[in-house]
């Protein structure tokens, strides 16, 4: 099953559970326009899933004019998925790294 959530990357299962965790590269901006119609075009990479945000800026009024997104193939999951179950998979991967006091206790015995 290609949306199981067992093979979802675990990299892009927390940019969904925890949102991205973006990079800004100021080499990666470009201006363009004049006078009132100037605009910076941004982007942003994450650095967990690789997802890429550009943004498009008024220079006149700093208002986002528009926002578009690149998903590496891994992050699309045919179908989708709701949110509620991609944090269930989150927080049971979450749990199953989880150190108890009880493990860290007999870790520290060895």
């Amino acid at each position: 099953m290609p949306n199981s959530m067992s093979t979802i990357d675990p990299d892009v299962l927390l940019c969904r559970d925890l949102r991205h965790q973006w990079e800004y590269a100021p080499y990666r901006n470009t201006i363009k326009g004049s006078g009132s119609s100037r605009v910076l075009t941004r982007v942003l990479t994450c650095l967990r899933c690789g997802t890429e945000r550009t943004d498009v800026i008024s220079l006149t009024t700093y208002r986002v004019l528009s926002r578009s997104y690149y998903y590496p193939p891994t992050y699309q999951v045919p179908g989708g998925i709701a949110f509620a179950e991609l944090r269930q998979e989150s927080v049971r991967r979450m749990v199953k790294q989880t150190r108890t006091p009880r493990t860290l206790d007999k870790e520290a015995r060895r």
